[in-house]
């Protein structure tokens, strides 16, 4: 084997690499390139733009999902409306739910013996939607069943609860002062936020060490640090792809570089005289 020839194999090696890797990011054999330099940052480029174009895909795909699965009805006005059939509508009988749905919305629904039907009727399709005590359903769906069933609209037919006590009992005021101050602290929100408005369920607790190692992606949004990644990954195949590029033309680079000096020490003495 000459001595150009094992000049040349690894030039060779390296031009069929760039070759295949072109073809794994599907792009064409057209660009005039002659330079190793000049293929790795095309490489580059052309494997950032299809990741990125991949990513956009599978999370509008992710957004329209979500967009599908969204609940059939927002609220009891929807129930009202027939937008679900009222024989898929579960109340447990001889409930405050059940005496609100008979009077204002039907007579026709389908009973529950108790609040655990609920979630297992809704879970087994049998029912579509059920109607009962909000402070229910976000304490049990946010503990045992978030990711499965979820909690739509707002509250509505609110009742009051009272408190009942000795008549004249002798610390009253003292029970009332205390029950103030307590509301006025806003412990009674840190209770609701503790007990009511945090998700701990069973089934992600038993994937909480895998969940820590991703951050949730919210609002369609991409955060930077999942991405960061594919950007330093070009960045460092751009400063490979100039450094090669300084390598293979360094002679030139020197001489211009000599050139430029001398031109200015040329200057330079031409204004000293």
């Amino acid at each position: 084997m000459s001595t150009n020839e094992k000049g040349s194999e690894p030039r060779t090696i390296a031009i069929g690499v760039s070759h295949a890797l072109s073809s794994v990011v599907s792009m064409s054999g057209d660009l005039p390139l002659t330079t190793m330099s000049s293929r790795m940052v095309t490489i580059g480029l052309y494997a950032l733009s299809v990741i990125l174009i991949a990513t956009y895909t599978a999370n509008l795909s992710s957004f329209l999902t979500l967009q599908r699965s969204l609940p059939m009805i927002s609220g009891i006005d929807d129930i009202k409306n027939g937008r679900l059939p009222f024989s898929r509508i579960g109340i447990v009988s001889n409930s405050a739910a059940d005496d609100y749905y008979l009077q204002n919305v039907s007579t026709l629904y389908y009973p529950l013996a108790t609040s655990k039907d609920i979630f297992t009727r809704l879970l087994d399709r049998t029912i579509d939607a059920a109607i009962t005590d909000s402070t229910i359903l976000e304490y049990a769906i946010n503990r045992d069943y978030c990711g499965q069933l979820i909690v739509v609209g707002i509250g509505f037919a609110k009742s009051s609860f009272g408190i009942a006590m000795r008549k004249n009992w002798e610390y009253k005021q003292d029970f009332d002062m205390s029950l103030l101050s307590f509301r006025e602290s806003g412990a009674f929100d840190k209770l609701e936020n503790k007990w009511f408005h945090f998700q701990e369920c069973r089934t992600a607790l038993l994937s909480s060490n895998v969940n820590n190692d991703f951050e949730t992606i919210e609002d369609g949004e991409i955060p930077l640090n999942i991405m960061g990644g594919l950007f330093l990954t070009f960045l460092a195949m751009s400063v490979v792809a100039l450094a090669l590029h300084a390598w293979h033309f360094r002679m030139v680079i020197a001489a211009n570089i000599i050139n430029v000096v001398i031109r200015v020490r040329q200057c330079l003495s031409s204004r000293i005289r």
